[in-house]
């Protein structure tokens, strides 16, 4: 068993490797460093990232390594068991570099602000909103009289800070009933504008 995991470990240092010539092997004049990452899995590969070239800036291709990735992702679903995987290879033009691959948590944020998004625990759902929140510990219908005052309190402040009340609009009328018992002599909402 120990030479079989040896001889996957070896396979995917000699595809990284590969990769590394590779990338030395496109690269552009006076370029002082690649970084590339991206996917790779059964279901595809997929890379960004470039090379990092001193000086104005010119755009430049990233080199084709999808049959590269391939192999990448197979021998580390050999190794370790993983697929699909994200990568990250960063490489100098001496051709040392640093090759970082890891199960397929982190995935990329698009929007305003970008980012990554990481999961390291890929059974765990988000909480929906509210759901840690404490239960509150006033009455559902509060107190009518308190809101009432509260809010003349704010209108009168309001006022003489604009030099000047304002008028509020009239609460939309209530329908009436056609039933001989109903209640007629229902009160208006404690913020109308006629009761206040």
């Amino acid at each position: 068993m120990y030479s079989t995991e040896r001889e996957q470990q070896r396979m995917v240092e000699q595809t990284a490797r590969r990769m590394a010539e590779q990338i030395v092997g496109n690269a552009p004049e006076g370029w002082t460093r690649a970084v590339l990452s991206g996917h790779a899995g059964r279901g595809g590969t997929g890379i960004t990232g470039g090379y990092i070239v001193p000086g104005p800036r010119t755009p430049m291709g990233l080199p084709r390594m999808h049959s590269r990735l391939a192999e990448l992702a197979e021998a580390v679903r050999d190794d370790r068991g993983w697929d699909p995987v994200s990568w990250e290879v960063d490489c100098r033009p001496s051709g040392e570099y640093r090759l970082v691959v890891f199960t397929d948590s982190v995935g990329r944020v698009s929007g305003p602000g970008g980012g990554y998004e990481i999961v390291l625990d890929p059974d765990h759902r988000l909480p929906q909103p509210g759901t840690r929140q404490q239960a509150g510990t006033a009455a559902p219908a509060g107190d009518p009289e308190l809101a009432a005052a509260t809010f003349r309190a704010y209108l009168e402040r309001r006022a003489a800070v604009l030099g000047h009340a304002e008028e509020l609009p009239r609460p939309s009328p209530r329908p009436r009933s056609t039933t001989p018992n109903a209640v007629s002599a229902a009160r208006c909402p404690p913020t109308c504008a006629r009761c206040t």
